[in-house]
């Protein structure tokens, strides 16, 4: 997966990076996919936890690709500490 890929992405849902059968194992319902363009309301709820990543650390584009395949839908880089 390259970094353009992951920035492009408009639909998103949480534990895609699992097989099938997994997830059949882990829940009684299968999460349900959302979009940007959804309501306010349910994406309030539907980005979950955050990853907070200082924008400082080396490698910060691996990084993010490497945490996208891992299943983060939602991260923040910090760019305060990178421009001081």
């Amino acid at each position: 997966m390259d970094l353009i890929a992951v920035t492009e992405r408009r639909e998103m849902q949480h534990f895609q990076h699992l097989e099938d059968d997994v997830r059949e194992q882990l829940f009684l319902h299968a999460p349900r996919s959302f979009a940007d363009s959804d309501e306010r309301d349910l994406l309030a709820i539907a980005l979950g936890a955050t990853l907070y990543v200082p924008a400082t650390r080396a490698g910060l584009a691996d990084i993010v690709v490497k945490r996208a395949s891992e299943g983060v839908s939602s991260m923040v880089l910090d760019l305060e500490d990178a421009v001081a």
